[in-house]
């Protein structure tokens, strides 16, 4: 095997020269009492931006609730920037820098392409603020590395994204498998899956045709550490179906059900190596694949995840186990322990549970918990080493993909076959 050069490992470009001043920034941290508003910063506003802003000043009311205001909001497109400000009241800024170092915010909400959430998220914790950073956590493996290391040496919470931890049905999966994980025995497999279909293709959003680079949009902003290109609207608004800003299902759809199955069996571990298949089958206007499967191998048992936007019917959310597997979220949405035949006992058999109908949507309190965490400084659900380890196996199967080749993760360095 060979070493990965740091050139590799970094998708071949530097990140944005800006070196916040650390020291200087740090005093723009508040401490929030029991009884003062948080104050939020929302870094990109588009669909998803507007939907977290909407969260908190919308019917969710979570402005009330977790006695919070959107105090700041920034995007590079000025008729998006203009709607969030509207809709929130919270300042624009054109500039993200500019946002962090305002003295504006306890915290932020990283919405961006998947291309800017490391800078952004290393920038925010130098100007001593606390981040909700959507997935995929980062880019590359080493952005992961640097970001885990970095939050790991700080006091500052971090929230990855990934709500579907918030879901009855995952609480409920992970009590059975921790009530019952030495009954099961040791793992062999974990499988999971999501699929998606459509006549169009995944990702081909509207485009606004108004948009203007160099009157209201700043497209050297948005390509940031991406290598220079001439402005092509397909890569602005539909930026997930191409390579050098998104991994496609892997890092969109993977990112996501990777950290519910390791949740539901008690958090994940750091895997060894990752191969990955993937094709452009159905869709060829794109440059990532609409199909892929991948194989982790985490030393101990083995994952397999298989993403499609060009078929909706999945694979089932399964751990097999020695002894028994643990069905999750089969037929009526329950959860099912089903002993292997051989293992079968009047103390060990098959249990059925139908988990709790959902209190509430899972974004919402995957945001309340974040901001609660804020004031109590307590660990999310999806904390920093829980992302680290969910990107470190996302990371090997995406450089699985691009390289044709199994990746191997030694220590924190990544090698090819």
């Amino acid at each position: 095997m060979r070493k990965s050069t740091r050139r590799q490992l970094l998708t071949g470009e530097s990140e944005p020269a800006w070196n916040p001043p650390p020291m200087a920034a740090r005093s723009y941290r508040r401490i929030v009492g029991a009884n003062q508003r948080l104050r939020i910063g929302v870094l990109g506003t588009g669909g998803m931006g507007t939907a977290q802003i909407r969260f908190i000043v919308g019917e969710a009311d979570l402005a009330r609730r977790c006695n919070c205001e959107v105090s700041a909001v920034c995007d590079v497109y000025q008729p998006r920037l203009d709607q969030a400000a509207s809709i929130s009241g919270g300042k624009p800024f054109a500039n993200y820098q500019e946002l962090l170092t305002s003295g504006l915010a306890d915290g932020v909400i990283i919405t961006t392409p998947e291309h800017w959430h490391s800078r952004m998220a290393l920038d925010a914790l130098a100007c001593g603020l606390d981040v909700y950073c959507q997935k995929p956590m980062t880019q590359t493996y080493a952005q992961a590395r640097e970001v885990y290391h970095a939050f790991r040496a700080s006091d500052r919470v971090f929230q990855l994204g990934t709500q579907g931890v918030q879901t009855t049905g995952m609480q409920t999966a992970r009590e059975l498998y921790l009530a019952h994980r030495e009954a099961l025995g040791p793992r062999i497999l974990a499988q999971t899956s999501a699929c998606r279909n459509s006549r169009e293709g995944e990702w081909n959003y509207g485009i606004d045709r108004n948009a203007r680079p160099g009157e209201n949009l700043d497209w050297r902003a948005f390509l940031g550490p991406v290598p220079y290109t001439e402005y092509n609207p397909e890569y602005f608004f539909r930026w997930r179906k191409f390579r050098q800003f998104s991994a496609g299902p892997i890092s969109d759809l993977l990112a996501h059900v990777i950290q519910y199955i390791t949740h539901a069996m008690g958090g994940p571990d750091v895997p060894r190596s990752a191969s990955c298949a993937a094709g452009i089958f159905a869709h060829p206007d794109r440059t990532v694949p609409d199909s892929t499967l991948a194989s982790i191998h985490y030393g101990d048992y083995l994952m397999l995840l298989w993403s499609t936007t060009a078929n909706a019917t999945p694979l089932p959310t399964l751990v097999r186990c020695h002894r028994g597997d643990l069905w999750v979220g089969g037929g009526r949405g329950s959860v099912r322990l089903v002993p292997q035949h051989a293992f079968a006992s009047p103390d060990f058999r098959q249990r059925e549970v139908e988990p709790p109908p959902d209190r509430e949507d899972s974004t919402i309190l995957h945001m309340a918990e974040w901001m609660e965490c804020m004031r109590s400084r307590k660990k999310t659900s999806c904390d920093i080493e829980t992302a680290y380890r969910g990107m470190a196996a996302i990371a090997l199967a995406q450089e699985a993909c691009w390289s044709g080749r199994t990746v191997y993760l030694e220590g924190e360095e990544l090698r090819y076959a």
